[in-house]
């Protein structure tokens, strides 16, 4: 298969008869093969980048030879993976396949490249001779209990009947044990409503009833004298599609700089694709031009008069790429970004003014893949990516004859980031602080060579906690504890919306650090209680570590916030739309990203997921249809989460009947093996998405299934054709009406209609009565019931709760309708006029909203409305 993209060039791709990757060549002319033993599991990954002579990558080694392989549940699980940045090994598997005991050691040299060919017994002088090893208690469904990490630092994780975090601790190597989260409560829907911390903070969130959107977020610590009680209260507004369009601090004070009023809030603008245009808040008046380094932090408590607000207005072209950004504050300047003529590789205009899109694509600043050659064009010190198209090398200072200022990045099996390594020149002297990433713990080590001896000036141990939405981790130093820090420090962080860490308080509630953050990234509020617990605040944007560089690692990929575009194309190719370098669809307050993919709403739609387990297989799949109809975003989104619901189901419930099932019921495992089979034959089909470097090719899908859901969940075959969406969310009943969701959570219902009547919804922006004037939520049933000449197949967008308001004057037309809503009456009289009609036919129902009070209440409450296809069928009879 060949892919051409403006983008990231044109790369090919092949694969076996069952569909596993052999070979790939990308446009910088790297080459990739890999090899699978008679069981179709991997064995090896090679690479051979142009100009360089081929190396392996990867390598799996199996745990049948092992002697003690039953003894550990070591038979068909991988033991060892030799990756690109070292060995993973496993000597211990829970029953359903989770490890017990991982080990990681790191390639010797932190800047090379992994070369893994030959014998296995060779390779240990390429690696470190210090192995970090991790170790976990788990439960019946493989969830950890307890939590070992490198440093024998132990977290202990509590949860409820629903399987929810309820209580976690730490008790920390030399002893010391510590709360971390004491209580957390849950709304009915699985929202957070409060939780409290370890210091005894307690915050608590509100949401909109119709929506489950977050409209408050307060933060409150115990009462002392001398400090006040509420730190932080988070007032959210948005339009009728879920924009984000204030959020305010209620606790912070209007403050006034040069006789105007400063407001500790932000308001926000969004043209007719909901991009956002324009923004206000405010910034401390010392911040100057945004770069890629951050403000000298302000010491704590503030006062009035470092506070200036500020508006910025963003200029997109019709790609979606920026062209202009405009600040005015304390300081005023617009920022240009020239954008290519041929593709969506863009820059950030230098100090000259001199950039023309004509020079963008010249070859000098994006290699053939897309990647990005320069962080600015007036600093043209190089990037440096490896044959996966992932970012290895930044020189930071370049110099000739002395060593470079640089930063280097390793990366794990699943795609991770797991070594950063910083490396600084001054007399004489290198200064290296290294970065190792571990599960649950950070090793932060600072040496310093002066060519004669390399000794440790400070090793500090990062433990990072679960504390449910309220970020935690533990400062532990082994050595070269600063002055006037206390050891074994606690930091619970506090977040907003999407992410981003603005409050840090310590064990003791007092505050530490407070940042406040421009729409598209970069701090515009910093200020601290000391530059030395300034410097140890490693996560800020949305969640994600900021790195000397200024760059964002968001995981697959970096975010260059000063240009609000990515610093290479999305390694899932369109998943998120044609252009690869944009940001979150740039609607950065209202959508976030996790994995540096594609954007994720913070709603309901992961609740939904958990709807499967009470199907039958035929509902499952029926409700798995579509992907060829879907496509892009919801195609990713409904894979993965697919993907991991069967995994998890068929490993906790395996062969068992759920309570208050009927005893013929279908067990979870039935469904999830028939699922499965049919999602894995679909997986490799040309629509379904490829993670272009991703460190695991066979399994790359499966990798990102960490967080990522969508109300709309799709997969792979179904007994219908077309887009099938999961079973609404307040029943269990198999009849169950399918209910989607677009990215705001409007419901979407869908009508097919002849080429007139869609003219007069055109004209009118309401949908025209007609006998029955039928809609459905399955587009499978509307293409079903197709008009009798060419017509289009309409989606509607309509605001939530509809679907309800429509139940409340609904009529049940047949028994599956009763089944499903017991509640409502039986049909009859004069329905056309008052009210709405529900049937039931095979799994998806139809709502008949006659000529009255129904359509009215769908036209009122339609946000919008698209064509999703063009309908060719002379052979059916309509119905509607």
């Amino acid at each position: 298969m060949c892919t051409v993209s403006v983008d990231a060039g044109t790369s090919w791709a092949l694969a076996d008869i069952d569909g596993r990757p052999v070979w790939a060549h990308d446009a910088r002319g790297t080459t990739a093969t890999w090899t699978y033993d008679v069981l179709g599991r991997p064995l090896t990954a090679e690479e051979a980048v142009a100009g360089q002579a081929p190396a392996t990558r990867e390598v799996w080694v199996y745990g049948e030879r092992e002697a003690d392989a039953q003894a550990h549940n070591l038979r068909g699980q991988c033991v060892r993976r030799y990756d690109t940045a070292g060995r993973l090994e496993w000597r211990g598997f829970h029953l359903i396949g989770e490890p017990v005991i991982e080990s990681r050691t790191l390639l010797a040299d932190a800047e090379g490249n992994a070369d893994w060919a030959g014998d296995e017994l060779a390779w240990a002088s390429a690696l470190e001779s210090v192995a970090y090893t991790t170790a976990w208690t788990r439960d019946a469904t493989g969830t950890w209990l307890t939590q070992t990490d490198a440093a024998s630092n132990v977290q202990a994780r509590a949860f409820d009947v629903a399987g929810r975090l309820a209580l976690s601790g730490l008790t920390l190597a030399g002893g010391t044990a510590w709360p971390v989260l004491s209580a957390i409560d849950y709304s009915a829907p699985g929202q957070v409503l409060s939780e409290t911390a370890g210091n005894g903070v307690v915050s608590t969130c509100a949401y909109e009833p119709e929506t489950q959107r977050l409209v408050r977020l307060t933060v409150t610590r115990p009462a002392q004298t001398g400090r006040g009680t509420v730190l932080q209260d988070l007032q959210y507004t948005y339009d009728p599609v879920g924009n984000v369009l204030s959020m305010t601090d209620t606790v912070q004070p209007t403050t006034y700089w040069r006789n105007q009023r400063v407001d500790a809030g932000n308001t926000y603008a969004y043209d007719a694709l909901y991009q956002l245009i324009r923004a206000t808040g405010r910034e401390t008046v010392n911040r100057g031009r945004q770069g890629t380094t951050l403000p000298a932090p302000i010491p704590l408590p503030n006062d009035d008069s470092v506070y200036s607000g500020y508006t910025r207005t963003y200029q997109y072209d019709r790609g979606g790429n920026f062209t202009q950004i405009a600040h005015q504050g304390a300081v005023g300047y617009t920022q240009d970004i020239v954008v290519s003529g041929r593709s969506n590789h863009a820059l950030v205009q230098n100090a000259r003014g001199s950039l023309t899109p004509g020079d963008v694509d010249d070859g000098t600043w994006f290699d053939p893949t897309g990647n990005q050659q320069c962080l600015l064009p007036d600093r043209v010190e190089p990037l440096g990516w490896n044959g996966r198209n992932r970012l290895q090398r930044v020189t930071l200072v370049k110099r000739s004859g002395d060593p470079d200022d640089r930063e280097a990045y390793h990366y794990g099996s699943d795609g991770m980031r797991v070594r950063k390594c910083t490396s600084a020149w001054t007399l004489g002297t290198t200064r290296t602080a290294e970065a190792i990433t571990l599960p649950g713990l950070t090793l932060r080590l600072t040496r310093s060579d002066d060519g004669a001896t390399v000794k440790v000036t400070e090793a500090l141990h990062e433990i990072r906690l679960n504390a449910g939405r309220t970020g935690a981790r533990a400062l532990h130093w082994e050595s070269g504890l600063p002055p006037a820090v206390g050891n074994d420090a606690l930091r619970f962080s506090h977040g907003d919306l999407v992410g981003s860490i603005g409050l840090e308080l310590d064990g003791q509630a007092d505050l530490v650090s407070r940042e406040e953050y421009y729409p598209y990234g970069g701090t515009a509020v910093w200020s601290a209680r000391s530059q030395t617990e300034a410097d140890t605040k490693f996560i800020r944007y949305s969640g994600k570590e900021q790195d000397v560089t200024g760059l964002y690692d968001y995981g697959y990929r970096y975010y260059q916030p000063w240009a609000c575009r990515w610093l290479s194309p999305d390694p899932a190719g369109t998943v998120d739309g044609l252009n690869l370098f944009r940001m979150v669809r740039n609607s950065p307050v209202t959508q976030r990203d996790l994995l540096g993919l594609l954007p994720t709403l913070q709603d309901l739609a992961k609740q939904e997921i958990n709807k499967l387990k009470n199907f039958g297989p035929e509902h499952v799949l029926a409700y798995l249809g579509g992907v060829q109809a879907l496509r892009g975003k919801a195609n990713a989104h409904g894979y993965f989460s697919a993907n991991r619901q069967i995994t998890i189901e068929t490993g906790k419930h395996r062969g068992k009947i759920k309570k208050g099932e009927p005893s013929n019921a279908p067990t979870v495992s039935t469904i999830a093996e028939s699922t499965k089979k049919i999602l894995e034959k679909r997986r490799h089909l040309p629509f379904n998405v490829e993670i272009k470097g991703s460190d695991n090719p066979v399994y790359a899908s499966i990798s990102l299934n960490q967080d990522i859901s969508s109300g709309v969940f799709v997969g792979g075959g179904s007994l219908r054709s077309g887009l099938v969406g999961i079973p609404y969310r307040s029943t269990e009943n198999p009849s169950s009406p399918a209910l989607e969701y677009d990215i705001h959570g409007n419901e979407l219902l869908f009508r097919s209609m002849s080429t007139d009547h869609y003219n007069g919804l055109m004209k009118t922006n309401k949908l025209q009565p007609t006998t029955e004037t039928s809609i459905s939520p399955a587009v499978a049933y509307s293409l079903e019931y197709s008009s009798p000449s060419n017509g289009e197949l309409i989606q509607f967008a309509l605001k939530p709760g509809t679907l309800k308001e429509l139940r409340e004057i609904g009529l049940a037309l047949n028994k599956g309708v009763k089944l499903l809503f017991p509640d409502m009456r039986e049909g009859g009289g004069e329905w056309m006029k008052t009210n709405a009609q529900f049937k039931v036919e095979g799994e998806q129902m139809t709502i008949q909203l006659g000529q009255g009070r129904a359509l009215e209440i769908f036209n009122r409450n339609m946000v919008h409305y698209r064509v999703i296809k063009r309908v060719f069928n002379s052979n059916s009879t309509n119905p509607y």
